[in-house]
């Protein structure tokens, strides 16, 4: 199941399509995906399109390749849980690990605060610490980066996982439709259990018109 969503001008989840596709999660899905999505809102490769998604290399690699404009953003609640699963979080000494200073340079709102930041907290960090936070270019992971590339480039949230926290919460996705996604989830889990149960058969999932066509 893959999908993208962005936020409406009243701050509200918008689905920009979804997409059942068999297979890994690999570059080949992903770059079927976003050429879908590309095709029915061409509006998303522009300059100002920020494009949050995770470390994974198929999703990140195959939109740079499909969506050259736009620009693609870690999002900061995976980045912080790659980093806690590489090298611990902070310590109670306060020394400079990677999570430490992720955490501060996420919070600076200019370049100018971030590249001093930067600056007195790098010499004291691990040299496996350093590389690793300077692995990713800081226009990809740090907000104050990615907004200075342009007067019309903002972000008002910088997590994948911010507009969908409803789906994480199993007690509301066990028995609520909450956005298109998890409606999708519903019939296909509920298709499942009946055909378990050996009912003959199949009944029609009406995921198509779910979905507007």
């Amino acid at each position: 199941m893959f999908s993208a969503y962005t936020t409406s001008s009243n701050d509200t989840m918008v689905c920009l399509g979804i997409a059942l596709l068999y297979g890994n999660e690999d570059k080949a899905n992903w770059k079927t995906f976003w050429k879908f999505i590309k095709e029915i809102h061409p509006s998303v490769d522009t300059s100002n399109k920020t494009i949050i998604t995770d470390q994974g290399k198929g999703s990140l690699a195959s939109i740079i390749e499909l969506l050259p404009s736009a620009h693609p953003f870690l999002c900061a609640f995976h980045r912080r849980q790659n980093i806690v699963k590489k090298f611990g979080g902070g310590t109670r000494d306060g020394s400079a690990t990677c999570s430490l200073v992720y955490n501060i340079l996420m919070k600076c709102n200019s370049v100018a605060l971030l590249e001093f930041m930067h600056t007195q907290y790098e010499p004291n960090m691990p040299e496996t610490h350093r590389k690793y936070l300077n692995s990713v270019p800081a226009q990809q992971q740090f907000p104050a980066s990615r907004c200075a590339m342009g007067d019309d480039i903002f972000m008002h949230g910088h997590e994948a996982s911010s507009g969908i926290k409803s789906m994480t919460n199993e007690e509301v996705r066990s028995a609520t439709a909450v956005d298109i996604l998890n409606a999708s989830l519903i019939l296909i889990r509920k298709e499942s259990d009946r055909l378990k149960r050996g009912r003959r058969r199949p009944g029609r999932m009406r995921i198509i018109s779910l979905l507007g066509e």
